[in-house]
């Protein structure tokens, strides 16, 4: 399955074997050559974005059976040049991590001792804490960065973990440290998952008829 593309063309996203459908790995598509990879100890690997640099951004787990997000199982991981760096907040009971963007802001998500949902942002190591203002979990399911630093995810109306599911999820966005909820006109759930530099918002919603995908074409940011 691909979870993210670049303005190169590389593709990312994970892949299992018949002999191990529980396992999961990571690959890179680049110039024609499938690439498959995995962090140090990892049987399932997340691939969820690659930048303009090709810095790789994911999470992964190093035992079966890996639970959904945010029910403490991964770690994050950042893959550049052939290294691999995991990111582990500190304190956190987990850490996801989803997209970098070229000027090397990684946007990601963590659960905290107390078992809080919530937006992290990494800038050259400094921890940024986003959460929605009515203090709703947020899923660490996905979410998303463009180049401009604006950031959009999904919060849940109920209790932990936060997942994308059919109801009571909606989309935000946050920029110019403002928090503005996405919610399609008459779905049950909205989830965000991706913004590109122009302002189009990119994620899915479901209602009566089913799931669907969804382009929020450029969204005035601050």
């Amino acid at each position: 399955m691909a979870g993210a593309i670049n303005d190169r063309g590389n593709i990312v996203g994970q892949f299992a074997l018949p002999t191990a459908p529980t396992e999961r790995h990571g690959f890179l598509f680049k110039d024609g050559v499938f690439t498959s990879f995995d962090p140090p100890g990892s049987v399932f690997t997340n691939v969820l974005g690659i930048n303009e640099r090709g810095e790789i951004a994911g999470r992964y787990c190093t035992q079966l059976p890996c639970a959904a997000p945010g029910a403490g199982s991964f770690h994050g991981f950042l893959l550049h040049d052939g290294e691999f760096t995991t990111v582990d907040i500190p304190g956190a009971l987990e850490t996801d991590l989803f997209k970098a963007n070229s000027p090397g802001r990684i946007v990601g998500g963590f659960l905290t001792p107390d078992h809080k949902e919530q937006i992290a942002l990494l800038t050259n190591g400094n921890l940024t804490v986003f959460a929605p203002p009515g203090g709703q979990p947020v899923s660490l399911d996905n979410g998303g960065i463009n180049e401009r630093g604006d950031i959009v995810g999904t919060y849940c109306d109920w209790a932990l973990p936060c997942l994308i599911t059919p109801v009571g999820t909606h989309g935000f966005l946050i920029s110019g440290g403002a928090f503005t909820t996405i919610d399609v006109p008459g779905a049950s759930a909205t989830a965000a998952l991706g913004m590109n530099a122009r302002g189009g918002i990119v994620g899915a919603y479901s209602d009566a008829k089913g799931v669907h995908g969804f382009l929020l074409s450029r969204y005035q940011t601050n």
